[in-house]
């Protein structure tokens, strides 16, 4: 039984803490979260009924590797790290809370460390304030940032700890409870000030994000005043142009108004581009718009494929992606004296595809986990706000260098 409840109490904070620390990494796969859940309970079964208790552990950390792998949308360096933590961090602290129980109820603080029952006490006090955290995470919806660095810098302090207490383990004759009571005091403050700088961490990148999104915002504001601009321009131009066929027709001049529509008729044609891409109207009038701004930096935006008319996301999310994406591929290839941007779509019944690809200059060895843009404070998070877009349809933003080329694509599952 000691075997059972510890492999409980370790699930149960393994589940609660994951959810804690990466809630805005983890994509919701109904599928992959049902086959995870029912592996391990059939693994867990048939152990038991075997009476094979005693390799719960190593099915329980296969749980947390899988839920890892399959759950979180971080590259595979962001993976490991983001599991060395989760796995370190609830037993540091089971471990401490343990040493202080063991203490306050007069036993020998170090006895049984790794013994099976060992931590019994500890692991439940420790479920405790994950369930706390969990609380206050589920009801709080700020986004929360953990880097990579920060991982590796938590996940190194906390093993650390747990390699010392195991010396003390072998060496407990030596190290009286007071030492090692004082020791747990120590490690669980210096984990919370690593959560205090992880939160610091967290909120600077957060105002950052903020900062673009407002930028993002801003730049949408002014299209729209440009906009409102031009049709305010053709409505005045549209009036004289009705005045002027008013006058030769009152003057039965009918030679005159052929001329005159013939010469307006050019006028259209010649400063008219035709945005028929797609069956999107906004789509259409972004992708034209950028057309005509790459014409200016002589860049040539092509595009390949269909959207439909109607589209079952938000018009904001999608103007953040399309945009974001067309304006670093336009800012690489100007910077780069780059001549091309192409453009793909895709949509059916469950689908949505949006793929933005860039030449790469010859040679140049791109990290696809920075940014390129020179302020990165400022416009660091431009492929980050694709992401969230993405990420609130319920979708993906993939990145990918291969043949001379850089590749960003968003799936939606609509």
């Amino acid at each position: 039984m000691v075997y059972i409840f510890n492999e409980l109490l370790e699930t149960m904070q393994f589940v609660f803490l994951f959810y804690v620390l990466f809630k805005d990494q983890i994509a919701f796969h109904r599928q992959r979260i049902l086959a995870l859940t029912a592996c391990y309970v059939f693994g867990v079964i048939v152990m038991i009924l075997l009476h094979q208790e005693k390799y719960l552990l190593e099915a329980g950390t296969l749980l947390q590797i899988a839920a890892v792998w399959l759950l979180l949308t971080e590259n595979a360096g962001g993976k490991l790290l983001s599991f060395l933590l989760i796995f370190s961090l609830p037993s540091m602290f089971s471990a401490s809370f343990e040493i202080i129980f063991r203490f306050f109820v007069q036993e020998n603080a170090l006895d049984g460390f790794l013994d099976a029952a060992y931590g019994l006490g500890g692991k439940t006090l420790c479920l405790l304030v994950i369930l706390g955290m969990f609380a206050y995470r589920w009801r709080n919806t700020e986004r929360f940032y953990i880097s990579n660095m920060t991982k590796f810098l938590m996940s190194f302090i906390i093993d650390l700890f747990l390699i010392v207490l195991g010396w003390m383990t072998r060496n407990h004759g030596h190290v009286d409870s007071v030492t090692a009571v004082l020791m747990a005091c120590c490690s669980i403050v210096i984990a919370m000030l690593c959560i205090w700088l992880m939160v610091v961490d967290s909120s600077r990148k957060t105002n950052g994000y903020r900062l673009e999104v407002a930028n993002q915002r801003y730049v949408y504001a002014k299209e729209l005043e440009r906009n409102q601009k031009e049709i305010r321009k053709i409505h005045h131009d549209l009036n004289k142009h009705i005045q002027m066929i008013g006058l030769y027709a009152g003057q039965g001049r009918a030679d005159k108004i052929e001329e005159y529509v013939q010469e307006f008729n050019e006028d259209l044609i010649g400063n008219y581009r035709d945005a028929g891409y797609t069956e999107n109207a906004l789509f259409n009038g972004i992708l034209a718009d950028r057309i005509t701004k790459a014409a200016a930096k002589d860049i040539t935006i092509t595009h390949k494929g269909d959207l439909r008319e109607k589209l079952a996301i938000s018009d904001y999310d999608f103007s953040l992606m399309i945009m974001n994406l067309l304006d670093n591929a336009m800012e690489y290839v100007e910077r780069k004296n780059l001549h091309e941007v192409k453009v793909q779509t895709y949509q059916d019944e469950h689908t949505l595809v949006l793929k933005v690809i860039n030449s790469l200059d010859i040679g140049e060895d791109v990290d696809i986990s920075k940014s390129s843009k020179e302020n990165q404070v400022v416009h660091g998070f431009g492929l980050a706000i694709v992401r969230r877009a993405a990420e609130r349809n319920h979708g993906s933003l993939e990145i990918t260098t291969a043949d001379n080329q850089f590749t960003a694509r968003v799936i939606l599952h609509i």
